[in-house]
């Protein structure tokens, strides 16, 4: 090629191969929190609508309109740490049996008294042991759940353990949930930029439509999927407790994360208990147990599920089992969070799809309804018996 056809095209090739190079270059430092930002997206997009766009019209009064979005997703962030935080508490409070022993317990591991941290450790992982006899099938062992707790508090101290962590770059569960955190914050406030960005690529008359779809799916799906677990997860544990004398906090603890699951959950959770119970020969508590604990969780689920089933979710209950139970198996505790985002996420893509590509029926031609003689035709043969 001549130097001077070469030449023209040469920055143009530059500014390519830079660009594919830092693309690469960032891709390998995200590496590391990929975790991270999978979950913080997808907690950023069920979320968004069912909690951060409340929050944020709730805040209009705000004096300063420039800092409200980031107020409301401040807001948001609170109410998510406050659930997890609240969840973690109660459990805590079911593993030691008392308040003032929980109080204690938490103040001991903030100021990292070992003892208190010891103690905590050896009661969740007795609380662990009783649960795992219940349920053998969870792919858990008391050695792990003991060295798990004793990592997670190891990391959670601010010294030479955390700080050896941060630096090293090995990860852990707390750094790890406030990356997710910061992601979280960053795409609700970054959100709607993003998404305008990318819903321009789509014609005009498909934008609002297809974002109008998205939201509600989302927000059908969190209010759906989290109320269902979490009304058939407690109705789980009041009814394991009142009729065979379990601990309702840990069997309700249990239900909420398996209920999460339509219609496999439930009995996941009462059929172990009901077998103790029977093999103890407690017949009628069996018995009493498994048709209370079935039948409630059907109606509570149908009654939670009701306003869930007028949403776009209609017919989609085992797709979204099927989903959530390659979550858990793919990524575990995550799972619960990303597989509900891949499932919005490809039934809006489809939406999108269909709205450009796919012929609106009113213009398909049915073969059933045309007429075999044309109007034009029809008058012409009118006009050639007069």
């Amino acid at each position: 090629m001549p130097r001077s056809s070469a030449l023209p095209w040469l920055p143009h090739a530059v500014l390519i191969a830079l660009a594919v190079g830092s693309a690469i270059w960032l891709l390998v430092l995200l590496a590391p929190v990929t975790k991270a930002l999978a979950v913080g997206a997808s907690l950023a997009l069920l979320t968004y609508g069912p909690l951060y766009r409340r929050l944020e019209r709730n805040l209009r009064w705000w004096p300063w309109q420039s800092s409200q979005p980031h107020v409301a997703a401040s807001a948001a962030i609170a109410v998510l740490v406050a659930i997890a935080s609240g969840a973690a508490i109660a459990l805590l409070w079911a593993a030691l049996g008392g308040l003032r022993i929980t109080v204690a317990a938490v103040w001991g591991i903030a100021i990292h008294d070992q003892a208190g941290s010891q103690q905590v450790i050896e009661a969740l992982t007795t609380r662990a042991g009783e649960m795992l006899q219940l349920y053998p099938q969870l792919p858990l062992s008391t050695a792990d759940v003991q060295r798990w707790l004793a990592e997670l508090l190891q990391q959670t101290a601010v010294g030479p353990a955390f700080l050896r962590t941060v630096v090293a770059g090995g990860g852990g569960a707390v750094i790890e949930m406030i990356l997710t955190a910061v992601v979280t914050w960053w795409l609700y406030v970054q959100g709607p930029a993003l998404g305008r960005r990318l819903l321009d690529l789509l014609p005009a008359a498909e934008r609002g439509p297809i974002a109008t779809r998205l939201r509600e799916r989302a927000g059908a799906l969190v209010l759906g999927t989290a109320g269902h677990a979490l009304g058939v997860g407690t109705w789980l544990g009041l009814v394991a407790w009142l009729i065979g004398g379990f601990q309702p906090v840990l069997v309700a603890a249990v239900g909420i994360i398996v209920c999460v699951m339509p219609l496999l959950g439930p009995v996941f959770v009462w059929l172990p208990l009901a077998s103790l119970l029977a093999s103890q020969g407690h017949w009628a508590q069996a018995v009493g147990l498994a048709i209370s604990a079935q039948i409630g969780a059907l109606l509570v689920g149908w009654l939670l599920d009701h306003r869930a089933a007028q949403a776009p979710l209609r017919g989609i209950g085992p797709v979204l089992l099927l989903t959530l139970v390659g979550g858990l198996w793919g990524f575990g505790a995550r799972g619960l969070i990303l597989a509900p985002a891949a499932l919005v996420l490809a039934l809006s893509a489809w939406d999108a799809l269909m709205s450009l590509y796919a012929e609106p029926p009113s213009e398909v031609a049915d073969p059933a309804r045309e007429p075999l003689v044309s109007a034009g035709s029809e008058d012409e043969v009118v006009g050639a018996r007069n």
